[in-house]
């Protein structure tokens, strides 16, 4: 039963991928709904058949990423400036030059992490509805290499902002699940980045 939901799932987020292709994005996000609604009712029967501790810990998505979507795979010196300072808070930093392949990547592959998903503007017009609708996109920021550098300044402060009070939401909830390792491992995350917020 599991396995069929799960590929159920899956053929549904690729065909609305191929409908926002298409550009009809009434229909894409249809079928978004579609695959959600599977994997929203999968997690629930999941949940009370395995579930043996009423109190799970597990529930709280913790892991967060940063994906990069850029026109070309290009590691230049804002994605390299971004991968240091951020390498004890993010797990990893990816980066992609297909908007489909980082679709799929996202809405199968990183389905239960929280995505903070940079995309280069070339892209604004065609991919950001159907990155937009992603349950697990958490927030989207738009690079253009043409502007000064003032435009990654900006980025780079707002991910950091958006950064210090995701981590803190976190601690929070992990804090009223009684998970005080984990809420303390969020708070810290905040704090290390609240130091880099003043050394701006």
């Amino acid at each position: 039963m599991f396995q069929l939901a799960d590929e159920l799932y899956h053929y549904y987020k690729l065909e609305a991928i191929g409908d926002i292709k298409l550009g009809d994005i009434s229909l894409a996000k249809e079928k978004e709904e579609q695959a959600n609604q599977i994997h929203k009712e999968l997690k629930e029967v999941h949940q009370r058949f395995f579930r043996t501790d009423t109190n799970d810990k597990s529930d709280i998505y913790t892991i967060t990423k940063l994906i990069w979507l850029q026109s070309t795979y290009n590691t230049n010196d804002d994605m390299i400036k971004i991968q240091n300072l951020f390498e004890n808070i993010l797990p990893s930093c990816l980066i992609f030059s297909d908007e489909e392949e980082c679709y799929c990547h996202i809405c199968t592959t990183e389905i239960d992490t929280i995505i903070f998903l940079i995309i280069d503007t070339i892209y604004k017009d065609s991919s950001v509805v159907g990155f937009q609708q992603l349950n697990n996109v958490k927030k989207i920021y738009f690079y253009d290499q043409s502007l000064p550098r003032k435009n990654f300044d900006n980025i780079y402060f707002q991910l950091i902002h958006d950064l210090i009070s995701h981590y803190n939401k976190l601690g929070n909830e992990c804090n009223a699940k009684k998970d005080a390792e984990k809420a303390k491992d969020m708070f810290i995350k905040a704090q290390k980045l609240c130091e880099l917020l003043i050394e701006l």
